[in-house]
């Protein structure tokens, strides 16, 4: 059985056969294709090893409300509050299970940070701080026009752009969906950063890229990048998406629209395309390495006026009904084909780790009366804790893991970055 780990509201409305986002006809189409029973839930219904959420099954081809073990292997579809994303690390740890897509928040500046160190990257992302009134005089007066906006937004909500004159300042922002301009004497700025930046909310700072135009409005890419059968990295979906009127944003939640990638492809140079895979390539298996259970990503590239790509910015719950408002229902399909069929390759890799573990078990049991196979489940178990932390752990956590350590050191745990390459 796979589980899909979703927000509350989108479970009801699975339950309740209205959910319009998330493709759930086309897993149960996947169900019944590889024969595995899958599982919807959210985390509110998580207890003691079980959880209770409404499982499909595929040899009846219906729902049913169930309470089971938690399920070995878990695509997580939803953006984790912290509590969440520390209740399921903790669960991960406790009852050897896996969360694909594991990742705490949307911490863009850390992102941001990790890639630019990467040489073969560097290029490609913009500089970025996090943002004081000194560092938006620097930038002002470095590059004339920055961007500000929330460390970890969404949506497009909450971001500014800021431009200097020789007597003022134009600041323009999104409101209620419209796009709205002030001009800001050259002395009132401190006390629009007072009012605006001042409540604790981190938001970063970077300069203004000029982007490519699509039809005179201003337009970027989403890539989907995920894992498949095979375990390996792909690109398996493209689509642009046009800022509305004269916006700065191209998010559709503020106004934008979604347009197949070959419509605008005519508008650019012909090797373009192969370079946008190749970068959404490169960050993902860097993002990888940054959060290891990363398997699942929504990449944002813009392309300059002299065609440099940029990134963007990373989300980890694409939710990806940009390919079916582009009438692209393969790229759609494909986008959920891919996730799901990795999770069936963990899984059973993990049920042919568990057998071979077994049978050494076994073998040891009858050599040694058992010695050597817990001194064996006891380093399987450390190392299985050490890559589960790979993405920052604190000391709290690390204090909580080692007490775990003993109440389930005969467990058949998962050495997590062994189990992804190693060969089928």
């Amino acid at each position: 059985m796979i589980g899909i780990l979703l927000r509350f509201a989108m479970l009801q409305r699975v339950i309740m056969g209205t959910e319009r986002n998330e493709n759930i006809e086309y897993y149960k189409k996947l169900a019944v294709e590889h024969q595995v029973d899958v599982l919807f839930y959210c985390t509110g219904r998580i207890g003691q090893k079980k959880v209770r959420g409404y499982k499909y099954s595929y040899k009846t081809q219906s729902f049913h409300r169930s309470h089971v073990d938690i399920p070995k292997v878990n695509l997580v579809r939803t953006i984790l509050s912290t509590s969440q994303y520390f209740l399921l690390k903790k669960v991960a740890a406790k009852y050897s299970v896996i969360f694909l897509n594991l990742v705490k928040g949307r911490d863009k500046y850390k992102v941001y940070t990790y890639l630019k160190k990467m040489q073969d990257i560097k290029d490609n992302i913009p500089e970025t701080a996090r943002l004081s009134y000194r560092k938006l005089l620097f930038g002002l007066k470095e590059s004339k026009k920055v961007v500000l906006k929330p460390s970890s937004g969404s949506l497009g909500r909450g971001i500014y752009t800021i431009e200097r004159f020789n007597y003022h300042y134009l600041v323009s922002f999104i409101s209620n969906g419209k796009q709205k301009k002030t001009k800001l004497p050259l002395y009132k700025l401190n006390d629009f950063y007072k009012s605006c930046f001042s409540s604790g909310k981190m938001y970063l700072i970077q300069p203004y890229l000029h982007f490519k135009l699509y039809e005179g409005k201003k337009f970027d890419v989403r890539t989907s990048v995920q894992k498949g059968h095979n375990g390996q990295w792909s690109v398996t979906g493209i689509v642009t998406r046009v800022a509305g009127g004269k916006k700065f944003v191209t998010n559709v939640a503020q106004g934008g629209k979604v347009v197949a990638y070959k419509k605008v492809e005519s508008t650019l140079s012909p090797e373009i395309k192969n370079k946008i895979y190749a970068l959404s390539l490169q960050i993902a298996q860097h993002i990888e390495t940054l959060n290891p259970s990363t398997m699942d990503l929504g990449l944002d590239i813009g392309i300059d006026e002299q065609e440099q790509l940029w990134f963007i910015e990373a989300n980890y719950c694409d939710q990806r009904y940009a390919y079916k408002e582009s009438m692209n229902f393969a790229m759609w399909e494909r986008s959920y084909r891919y996730p799901f069929e990795y999770a069936l390759y963990i899984y059973k890799k993990l049920n042919n780790k568990a057998k071979r573990f077994y049978e050494v078990m076994e073998s040891q049991k009858q050599k040694s009366g058992g010695k050597e196979i817990a001194h064996e489940c006891a380093e399987v178990l450390k190392e299985h804790h050490e890559n589960l932390e790979n993405d920052g752990k604190n000391k709290d956590e690390n204090q909580e893991i080692g007490q775990e350590e003993e109440r389930f050191k005969r467990s058949t745990l998962i050495n997590w970055n062994e189990l992804k390459n190693e060969e089928e």
